[in-house]
């Protein structure tokens, strides 16, 4: 199961980047209604947005959005959080066309309408999102299908710590219990099976993940029902994160207000994949590497200015053992 937070920033991202193109050809449409257009002006604008776009992916990046409490924000904090956004990306812009002489190209009216429409198309798209991904149907049913393992005196609590409405990543489907019970039902959940009983049955045929409540299991018991799970194909997830099972991908998550370990199958790659991933890092490598010099220059050219000793320092340092 992925991070939530990262799934966040993703849609997030997507509605924000389409808000700002959708919003700028509005712009351009009252632009048209309550002024004369010139046509030979269009490239001027659609040099406009793509100053958006690229002030977009700085403010992105070198704010750092913390963007995991997006689908518990009500409507007044995502309004703040769109009108954030969107104010420090036209700052940016502004900046930038008052700098290099362009501003002449745009009008405030222009600028003024355009900051408008971009706060309130991506308001509501944020909100219609959030609304269609909290209750439609077809996000749920298409949801990771998880099944808690627990105790029954431990049961409820859990249930009450991991169900979470604003996480639409995955849905308890039913509950295993470690020990023998006749119980048929708690809470909302059905008791699908005894643990005991599971791997020799189909109990797990209509989930995909499994999550396993640590109580006061032996790590060698968990490490064992781990890697019975994965035999049947499922994920695991554990609210331990102390556990190193052969040939399986670990990451850390959060389920609820739990904590929790995912362990996957690690999946080979094969030949062509390994190939394709060689080519692809030394290409990148190969383009990157002007930039990189020129950086280090352009770093050693301030270094110069502002410092009076050498820019490589050669000095004699103690190492291992006292060698020098």
């Amino acid at each position: 199961m992925s991070n939530l937070k990262r799934y966040t920033l993703y849609i997030i991202n997507t509605i924000d980047l389409f808000s700002a193109i959708l919003s700028f050809f509005f712009s351009l449409f009252i632009r048209e209604k309550l002024f004369i257009f010139v046509v030979n002006e269009s490239g001027q604008y659609a040099l406009f947005l793509a100053l958006v776009l690229v002030s977009y992916f700085l403010v992105n990046f070198l704010l750092l959005y913390k963007e995991d409490d997006f689908f518990r924000r009500n409507s007044f904090h995502e309004l703040l959080s769109s009108g954030k956004m969107v104010l420090f990306c036209i700052v940016l812009v502004l900046i930038f066309l008052n700098f290099s002489q362009m501003n002449v190209y745009y009008s405030r009216m222009f600028e003024g309408i355009y900051t408008l429409l971009f706060i309130a198309v991506d308001f509501l798209l944020r909100s219609l999102i959030k609304k269609v991904f909290l209750s439609h149907p077809y996000v749920r049913h298409n949801s990771e299908k998880m099944i808690l393992v627990v105790s029954e005196k431990y049961a409820e609590e859990a249930i009450r710590r991991v169900m979470d409405e604003t996480d639409w990543r995955y849905d308890i489907t039913g509950i295993i219990l470690k020990e023998e019970s006749e119980t048929k039902r708690i809470g909302a959940l059905p008791v699908i099976s005894i643990l005991d009983h599971v791997f020799s049955s189909d109990a797990l045929d209509s989930t995909d993940a499994v999550l396993i409540v640590h109580e006061d299991e032996s790590i060698e018991t968990i490490e064992h029902w781990i890697q019975q799970l994965q035999y049947s194909g499922k994920i695991v997830s554990v609210t331990l994160p102390v556990y190193h099972i052969v040939d399986s991908f670990q990451s850390i998550d959060t389920l609820g207000s739990l904590s929790v370990t995912s362990f996957r199958e690690l999946q080979p790659m094969s030949k062509r994949q390994q190939l394709l991933k060689t080519i692809v890092e030394r290409v990148f490598a190969i383009l990157l590497l002007p930039l990189y010099i020129l950086t280090s220059i352009i770093v050693k050219l301030f270094t110069a200015l502002e410092s009076n000793g050498p820019i490589l320092v050669k000095r004699v340092r103690i190492g291992r053992n006292h060698k020098y």
